[in-house]
């Protein structure tokens, strides 16, 4: 477990993909705001803090706590606010570690080891002392077809619920 640089790098208007915790939105990687740093920078920052295809990041200051699978083998810096998580990929897989992450008691363990009172910041040292559960991969791909499955009658259930919501509001013009 690592973190990515505590220096401001030199921003460019093109190069290298440079992110931070405010990059984490609704469990997903959003690259719309993003910064730009040098090849030569990125190197550096590599040095310190490796990020590949299957990480997991977790954001270390902002919306604490919240982790994402790294799922593009796009050059990617990343700024202190955001922590790289390395895993034994023959024992977890990404999607079950990254839920579990999310999940309360995890939550609850990252809260209480927070520091600072105006600006919260989670510690790579609270990180890695986290109680993480390892399954059978059998009982990990189980959980993760199960949230697959929810995810998509999430996302059926919600458009419904905005088809209705457009009738209503038809009925009541």
């Amino acid at each position: 477990i690592t973190d990515g640089t505590h220096k401001t790098p030199n921003y460019l208007d093109t190069g290298i993909t440079f992110i931070s915790a405010k990059n984490i939105v609704n469990g997903k990687l959003d690259f719309s705001d993003v910064k730009y740093i040098s090849e030569q920078e990125y190197v550096e920052i590599q040095k310190r803090c490796q990020t590949e295809k299957g990480d997991i990041l977790l954001s270390k200051s902002g919306s604490l706590g919240s982790p994402v699978i790294v799922k593009t083998e796009e050059k990617i810096g990343l700024f202190e606010s955001l922590a790289v998580i390395k895993y034994d990929r023959s024992k977890l897989l990404p999607e079950f570690l990254c839920g579990q992450l999310k999940a309360d008691r995890i939550q609850k363990q990252f809260k209480e080891g927070t520091k600072g009172v105006a600006i919260k910041h989670l510690h790579l040292g609270v990180i890695a002392n986290i109680d993480i559960i390892v399954p059978p991969l059998e009982l990990q791909n189980q959980f993760v077809t199960f949230v697959e499955q929810t995810d998509k009658s999430k996302l059926a259930i919600t458009g419904k619920l905005q088809y209705y919501k457009e009738l209503i509001s038809r009925l009541f013009e």
